[in-house]
């Protein structure tokens, strides 16, 4: 077989032993967990919401804030900033499903590498993590109708990789390469079929960029000039942010509420239903035994609206209450 001299796949995972010794629990859902404690300062990159890959141009999200008459800030959700309670007048500024989760704009990994160079001894030597489980050997592939079928390309991972030794964290599982950013860095990105490095950092370990698989934000640990070169970029939308910061935070009021509705008044283990003009939502209690109190079960039309809403503090704190409730009655029978 041969292989593409980049990305070059090392076995050395030890170099990644510094970045899980300082990582906090991925479900503290805090910054340090997602990029490793102790550099001076953290940046938090938007990743864009529409690019020209996908729709007419680049949206970026201040532009979809300006549309909603959100006020964006480093704690914004792309979910409020989506779905204001009043409709706007003016047709959405975007045609596509929204940021790209887990994965860096090409265009803004570009400028990213061009400022991270300049803040490192090694930009020749940098460690990147790409997780394993971006599907690289179920392969398909889709044609325009009329067109004769052809064998998907080759997935750029070989398959022997299911054996090589592996970056473990308490939740995640990557192959380790290594690159220089003033040469091969952006093009194993496009050999990787677009994949951003989920974690990387150069060898003096003067810094850190990590792109969580689930979100639509890469988050940057540095020092206090390297944060500042990137939130000065033109090319980039970033937020400065601190390291015990939450990655999950900005409900919209008004969904507050409506959680509030789904959850307060569930006095019992019956499907609860509102009506709102993003969609339907209904909540159901599914009480276990083995669990401290149970757990909140939410369906929507708007899958993204489910996770914020089984995530945000508040919600688990009326969810809490209710299962108490729940929980008291079942006792009193």
């Amino acid at each position: 077989m041969t292989m593409s001299p980049t990305p070059r796949w090392s076995f050395d995972v030890s170099q990644a032993d510094w970045v899980k010794e300082r990582l906090n629990d991925l479900m503290t859902g805090t910054v340090s967990s997602i990029v490793p404690a102790g550099f001076d300062a953290y940046a938090r990159i938007l990743h864009p919401v529409e690019t020209p890959l996908h729709g007419d141009r680049l949206v970026r999200w201040r532009d979809v804030a300006n549309w909603g008459g959100h006020v964006l800030t480093a704690q914004s959700q792309w979910l409020t900033v989506a779905m204001p309670e009043v409709e706007p007048k003016h047709p959405r500024p975007w045609r596509s499903q929204g940021p790209d989760l887990g994965s860096l704009y090409p265009d803004d990994a570009r400028a990213l590498t061009e400022i991270a160079g300049q803040f490192t001894d090694t930009p020749q030597r940098c460690w990147c993590c790409i997780w394993e489980g971006f599907g690289w050997w179920s392969r398909s592939w889709l044609l325009p109708p009329g067109q004769l079928a052809t064998s998907p390309p080759p997935s750029p991972v070989p398959i022997e990789a299911k054996d090589w030794p592996k970056v473990h964290t308490r939740y995640r599982d990557y192959f380790l390469y290594e690159e220089s950013l003033e040469t091969s860095f952006v093009e194993a990105i496009e050999i990787l079929e677009g994949h951003s490095p989920n974690l990387w950092w150069p060898s003096d370990h003067a810094w850190c960029v990590a792109t969580e698989i689930d979100f639509d934000s890469t988050y940057v640990g540095g020092s206090k000039p390297f944060i500042d070169a990137i939130l000065q970029s033109e090319e980039l939308e970033a937020f400065e942010v601190g390291s015990t910061d939450t990655t999950s935070a900005d409900l919209s009021e008004w969904m507050v509420l409506l959680s509030s509705a789904l959850s307060t008044n569930c006095s019992q283990p019956d499907a609860q239903k509102l009506r709102h003009r993003w969609g339907g939502f209904s909540s159901r209690w599914i009480v276990r035994a083995v669990c401290t109190g149970g757990s909140f079960d939410t369906r929507s039309t708007t899958m993204a609206f489910e996770a914020v809403l089984v995530d945000h503090p508040l919600v688990k704190a009326q969810v809490r209450t209710c299962v108490a409730n729940l929980s008291s009655k079942s006792r009193a029978a």
